[in-house]
């Protein structure tokens, strides 16, 4: 038995300009009759969905919204062989795919969209609060009540498992600077501006270590100009971590000797023998 299909606008079923007939790939049976949106309906479903982006998504708090994408999820689950049934009828696809992929995973990402909502606002909550002295307006929060405290409450910190950081950008600092030499191996970076290309790359070159570099342009030459004088095992003209798995990979100075990647892996994990014989 065929059904309607018609569009959807702002929570109505809303007839097309046209129909079209949806069949059935696998018997050639009419599933549905499909109604064909015009520049019409189009329009009016691009008008509500700013409105319930404007005006109704804003007017729900972080724990709202997430109740809000789990009852669509639910929803999907109390519905689940109705939509698989659908799913299989209108692509020929086997129903088994259908179940443990399309329709399991519809539901899926609704729940992780929640989560992540979810943890946004944790987030947000928190870098909403600010530290600072007592007298001044908009502080959030003091200091602890003494060193031995804060000592005591950090040890609960690293009893709490993981090993987790926050990134850190500097500025300001010149190359001379121990966090800019040395390998902290840690979410950092330092932020040093230049005005030549050759200043780029002295700096860039100013380094014991040479494992991988990148530079970020628009200009394909210059890419290409600033490659080739940088002291690095891996130079990258824009993209960044592409790498054919074939190419030899390895660093130079401190970051390594020796090449890995394809062919060169032969190399560097092999010892050759010399075998001689007096003839």
């Amino acid at each position: 038995m065929s059904v309607d299909l018609h569009n959807g606008i702002a929570g109505k079923p809303t007839p097309g300009r046209s129909t079209f007939a949806k069949i059935n790939p696998v018997d050639g049976s009419l599933v549905a009759k499909v109604h064909e949106a015009g520049p019409a309906i189009v329009n009016g479903a691009v008008s509500a969905a700013r409105c319930a982006l404007n005006d109704g998504w804003p007017a729900y708090n972080v724990t709202e919204r997430t109740a809000f994408l789990r009852r669509i999820a639910d929803g999907i689950d109390e519905r689940f062989d109705d939509f698989v049934a659908a799913e299989a009828t209108d692509t020929g696809k086997p129903v088994s795919l259908v179940r443990e992929l399309d329709v399991f995973r519809v539901a899926a990402n609704f729940r992780s969209f929640a989560d992540t909502l979810a943890m946004h606002g944790l987030i947000e909550r928190a870098q909403s609060l600010r530290l600072g002295r007592p007298e001044i307006d908009g502080v959030t929060t003091g200091p602890l009540i003494s060193h031995e405290h804060r000592a005591r409450v950090q040890s609960y910190y690293d009893l709490a498992g993981g090993s987790w950081i926050e990134h850190n950008l500097w500025t300001g600092l010149t190359k001379s600077a121990r966090v800019v030499r040395e390998e902290i191996f840690g979410p950092t970076a330092t932020l040093i501006p230049f005005d030549t290309e050759s200043e780029a790359i002295a700096l860039a070159n100013d380094t014991d270590y040479g494992l991988a570099a990148a530079v970020w342009t628009t200009n394909l030459n210059r890419g290409h100009r600033v490659a080739g004088p940088r002291r690095v095992g891996t130079g990258w003209a824009k993209p960044w971590f592409l790498r054919e798995l074939r190419s030899p990979f390895g660093g130079v100075d401190l970051s390594g000797i020796g090449r890995e990647g394809g062919q060169h892996s032969l190399h560097f994990y092999t010892e050759p023998t010399n075998v001689c014989v007096q003839l």
